[in-house]
């Protein structure tokens, strides 16, 4: 973590208290699109800050309208929003719909001076919440709740859980790339867009962690491109060889195959694009029940012409991947 910015009076006591209580990591969850732009900016920015370099429009928010008009209410615009513990209700329900990652963050960025901690979620306003700094923020938190969660899990049925598991550390201004302890994703697939998405430049440690995700939500767990051909009896037996340049042939076919946890009535969408972001072909698929599926989708390759091409494979209207291939003479 950088070392240029200035510690609150109290950080040696926040620090032992943190420890105390085996906290040693932060949490912020983000759209996965939202990656180039943390590279680009060097890590988190509040609104303030993305504002005034006129970047705020280029962030998929967590929270939009209501939420960001209470963010300035309640000074908490210039600050970025981290956790205690991922299982918070806000990010059960974002994760319905969106497709999120984690941001695992060094706690010493609580240390800081100007850091908030609050007891419930930083925007509540009906049965308001708390919040200070230093150690009399700090008893704010329900570390008996926070650290029963991360050890045995949500405990949606209880209000009381509800309102403490959501205690906030707003940090002033920024969070660094180098207090980015690890980015987590849900599954493998999630992992490759993500390394899609942040390009060829070094970064925190990219891992998967199902754990700190919310269970039954719908999500991508792998994507293949094969030009083997795939069949309802062969898709759960056998394994395919994935590649991602093809030899041009007239009897070319090119198959995306996904596996897939959807939720009933859930549409998956498949979008084949040339290099001029063409379409040059789609499907589409709901799936009738809950469960995991194996899906695929089948382009007939062998009329188009040579070049760069991607496919991209959307849940409802979240992209979940976007893979490149190229087609050769």
């Amino acid at each position: 973590m950088s070392g240029d910015t200035e510690l609150h009076p109290e950080a040696k006591a926040i620090e032992k208290k943190l420890r105390e209580n085996s906290i040693l990591t932060l949490y912020h969850f983000t759209d996965i699109s939202n990656l180039p732009l943390i590279r680009q900016c060097g890590g988190l920015w509040s609104k303030a800050k993305l504002e005034e370099e006129d970047l705020l429009d280029k962030v998929i928010a967590g929270g939009k309208g209501p939420s960001q008009e209470l963010d300035r209410r309640l000074e908490n615009w210039d600050k970025v929003h981290l956790s205690f513990c991922p299982h918070t209700p806000m990010s059960y329900y974002i994760q319905q719909e969106s497709h999120l990652c984690y941001l695992k963050i060094d706690y010493r960025v609580a240390l800081r001076k100007g850091v908030v901690f609050t007891d419930t979620n930083a925007t509540r306003i009906r049965d308001r919440h708390q919040r200070k700094e230093g150690l009399v923020g700090l008893d704010l938190v329900d570390f008996g709740i926070i650290n029963s969660t991360l050890h045995s899990g949500p405990q949606p049925w209880s209000p009381e859980w509800r309102r403490k598991v959501q205690a906030e550390t707003l940090v002033p201004n920024e969070v660094p790339l180098s207090a980015i302890i690890e980015t987590v994703f849900i599954s493998q697939a999630s992992q490759e867009e993500g390394e899609r998405l942040w390009g060829e430049f070094s970064h925190p440690l990219f891992k998967v962690d199902k754990n700190i995700f919310a269970s039954g939500i719908p999500y991508v767990e792998s994507t293949l491109l094969t030009k083997e051909k795939i069949d309802q009896s062969t898709v759960s037996e056998q394994t395919f060889s994935g590649q991602r340049i093809f030899d041009k042939s007239p009897a070319l076919k090119i198959s995306l195959l996904v596996f897939v946890y959807a939720s009933a009535e859930l549409k998956a969408r498949v979008v084949w694009k040339s290099s001029e972001n063409q379409i040059v072909s789609e499907d589409e698929e709901e799936f009738p029940t809950s469960g995991n599926y194996w899906q695929w989708s089948v382009l007939d390759a062998g009329s188009l012409p040579s070049g760069d091409y991607a496919v991209q494979y959307f849940l409802k209207d979240t992209l979940w991947a976007t893979i490149p291939f190229c087609i050769e003479e």
